[in-house]
């Protein structure tokens, strides 16, 4: 009867190790688990980061462009007519120092 009670208690002790010895090897395997999902994820923010500051930089490079385009555009136009109106005036000044040499000599 002792004996019999010793064997089941033996049993249940054994029963107990192993249930806990499947539930740590089960916890280390969902920590197993859940570390690769997180590098996984940390992986495809980084992807994701990298591909939204390429598209970023894309815009900003597009913009840049044409805001340089119109930068050039304007300065040309601008000393354009600033060479236009030298002009003018040398054409002019030229004209008055011609007629004062005329009216001198």
């Amino acid at each position: 009867m002792i004996e019999d009670i010793i064997s089941e208690i033996k049993a249940a002790e054994e029963k107990s190790a192993h249930i806990v010895s499947k539930a740590v090897q089960k916890g280390k395997e969902m920590i197993l688990q859940a570390e690769i999902e997180a590098d996984n994820k940390r992986r495809q923010v980084v992807q994701e980061i990298k591909a939204d500051t390429k598209k970023v930089v894309a815009e900003a490079e597009a913009k840049a462009a044409v805001a340089r385009e119109k930068i050039l555009v304007d300065g040309k136009k601008a000393a354009d007519e600033m060479l236009e109106r030298l002009s003018k005036n040398v054409d002019k000044l030229a004209d008055e120092i011609v007629d004062n040499l005329l009216k001198k000599y």
